[in-house]
């Protein structure tokens, strides 16, 4: 595998001197009361002359509907693969091949593309964790409290009975602040526990969203009465390839998550990707996305970039975005790029990046269903979006409809009650 953290860019793989197209079949993806998702738009994907990062030895493959064992053994005897792993139901033909000693990803890739028995094949492209370093000593939360309004809010809700899973690097199962917080939780290595943290990056955005609070000791959850599931999908050298985030998207999507966090990111659209998240999607789960750390334009990274999917991105001041975070018209609000939180050595320490900001806006969505619990993705999406900062009305690409305000999406949402009563 390659070390190096994904930033993947396009559906273009740049293959050594030769440029090989990756003609992703765009479909319909159509949900449980049968109304169609739109694709997103071909000009979705990002620019053309950043190089991929996917692993060198596993890629991503679908074999056509009626594919029979025979034929599929053949391929790989034929290409010089083997099947690894697989995603979503037995029935789908979503594997994981691994190439032979002898055999390169892009030569085979390519063949696998080309062969008519196959509806697509692509990289297995790595993704990356969106943090950076901050002061370790910065505890005061207070101000960041009242910024989006947070201490307000839970005089109505706390996030009782919602589930958030956290999709990253696992959660320690046995931080004093998370303990009694967490769910059982799945990982996509099998020789793993979701409760080892690779990196400390899940641990930090569980104690975010889930840290446990009146206990008299560290900090506290945004919704810190839900439950936190770890879902790992980073192996033990915390390399996170789109195989295995995409099976725990599905695990959590199939065992009970209401919403999902993300806090990490790909440059390179996925059809394995997109695919799950559609998924989880039409199951109900409302999806939250990092925008990713690069401080570039136009460049939100997968998923954040899709409609279904809340992107987020991140503010020091609570008006415009930080230097290094990404942004671009598929953004929907900003949160704070900063917050205290668990560590997985047990302890406590400052988190940022959109890494941080992501796990704030999954703990709001996850306080609005512990008001609604029938609320669908879409409507804990438009609420959060018409309680930022700019009231229902997007502010520019830089920071979508603007910063959180917890109390003010608290307050919209009780007043819907009040006149329904």
């Amino acid at each position: 595998m390659k070390k190096a953290t994904v930033i993947i860019t396009t559906i273009i793989l740049i293959i050594s001197v030769a440029l090989v197209s990756l003609s992703v079949r765009q479909k319909k993806v159509v949900n449980q009361n049968e109304e169609a998702i739109p694709n997103e738009p071909e000009n979705s994907f990002i620019s053309e002359q950043e190089e991929p990062k996917y692993s060198d030895e596993t890629f991503i493959i679908q074999y056509k509907e009626g594919i029979d064992d025979e034929t599929r053994i053949a391929l790989n005897e034929l290409y010089g693969v083997e099947e690894v792993d697989a995603i979503g139901e037995d029935g789908e033909n979503i594997k994981v091949l691994k190439v032979k000693e002898g055999y390169t990803v892009e030569g085979v890739l390519e063949k696998y593309m080309a062969d008519p028995n196959i509806e697509y094949a692509e990289p297995d492209y790595l993704c990356e964790f969106y943090y950076v370093p901050n002061d370790p000593y910065y505890k005061n939360m207070t101000s960041i409290f009242n910024m989006f309004g947070l201490q307000q809010a839970w005089d109505t809700t706390k996030g009782e009975n919602v589930v958030v899973a956290v999709v990253d690097s696992g959660v320690i199962g046995n931080h004093p602040d998370l303990a009694s917080n967490l769910l059982p939780g799945y990982s996509a290595v099998s020789s793993l526990s979701p409760n080892t943290d690779s990196s400390g990056h899940g641990t930090c955005v569980a104690g975010i969203i889930g840290g446990i609070g009146n206990n008299g000791i560290g900090g506290i959850g945004v919704s810190f009465k839900s439950k936190v599931i770890p879902v790992k999908v980073d192996d033990a050298n915390g390399t996170m390839g789109i195989a295995n985030v995409a099976k725990g998207i599905r695990w959590a999507a199939d065992n009970g998550a209401q919403v999902i966090n993300l806090s990490i990111g790909s440059y390179s659209d996925s059809t394995t990707l997109r695919n799950e998240i559609n998924y989880a999607y039409n199951k109900g789960c409302v999806l939250v996305a990092a925008s990713g750390n690069e401080g570039k334009n136009n460049h939100v990274s997968f998923p954040a970039r899709y409609s279904n999917v809340i992107g987020v991105g991140a503010s020091n001041d609570g008006t415009t975005r930080a230097a290094f975070s990404d942004y671009g018209p598929e953004l929907d609000v900003v949160a704070m790029n900063g917050y205290w939180t668990t560590t997985s050595s047990g302890g406590y320490q400052a988190f940022a990046a959109t890494s941080c900001a992501t796990p704030q806006v999954a703990g709001l969505a996850a306080l609005l269903l512990a008001v609604d619990p029938t609320l669908t993705p879409d409507q804990v999406k438009n609420y959060i979006q018409n309680g930022a900062k700019g009231n229902g009305t997007r502010i520019n690409d830089e920071v979508g409809y603007g910063f959180i305000n917890m109390r003010k999406v608290n307050t919209i949402i009780i007043s819907r009650y009040r006149r329904r009563g």
